[in-house]
């Protein structure tokens, strides 16, 4: 189980700091009904801090409102294709953050506007993580850190297309203390999580 949650926090950190990716996103919803829009235009929007683009949610009734380097990252190897929404605030220097990854790997299926569940772990593999500002634990969100959830990770796309993606987003996140690689006790609610971001693709 060690393994699995040591994993799963290495795929997460590492779809949250790629900076060079490309993009293919279906204007459809998930079950693939709807198009592949393909041949998007547009640069790397890299160090993006407009804030017109944020990650807003609840955590345990406290408003967060995520404006720092906002994007919709979307990068494709081997098949897979995986699409992380991250965003950051100023506060606890700068270490504050979140992350929401979606990963096509089980089933090969676009991803576009439609729900995603961390339960439905035969099409997608949802996950979430939280940092509040601490280099030793975070607080995540997905099947390898809770298999049967009582208020499981819920990203729902509205609309993505070349330029933006928009959505709504909630679920507990568990303790996880990535030093030592074990999950809880201890969780976050996330609850009433809203974004709208730049898609970076090169």
């Amino acid at each position: 189980m060690q393994k699995l949650v040591a994993l799963c926090l290495t795929i997460l950190l590492f779809a949250a700091c790629s900076k060079n990716t490309s993009i293919e996103v279906n204007t459809g919803n998930n079950n693939n009904n709807g198009g592949n829009t393909g041949g998007n235009t547009g640069g790397n929007t890299g160090g993006n801090t407009n804030t017109n683009y944020y990650i807003k949610f609840s955590l345990d009734g406290t408003a967060k409102d995520f404006e720092v380097q906002p994007q919709a990252l979307m990068t494709s190897a081997l098949g897979a294709t995986v699409l992380t929404f991250v965003a950051g605030s100023g506060a606890a220097g700068g270490l504050e953050n979140i992350n929401l990854i979606i990963n096509n790997a089980p089933s090969d299926n676009l991803i576009g506007a439609g729900t995603y569940t961390q339960t439905d772990i035969l099409n997608y593999l949802v996950q979430g993580v939280y940092n509040p500002g601490s280099t030793s634990e975070v607080y995540a969100a997905g099947a390898v850190i809770s298999s049967n959830p009582s208020n499981p990770l819920k990203i729902v796309i509205s609309s993505i297309d070349g330029k933006t993606a928009t959505g709504t987003f909630s679920g507990d996140f568990i303790y996880v203390n990535s030093t030592t690689q074990t999950v809880g006790p201890g969780k976050k609610v996330i609850s009433g999580g809203s974004f709208y971001l730049p898609v970076v693709k090169m």
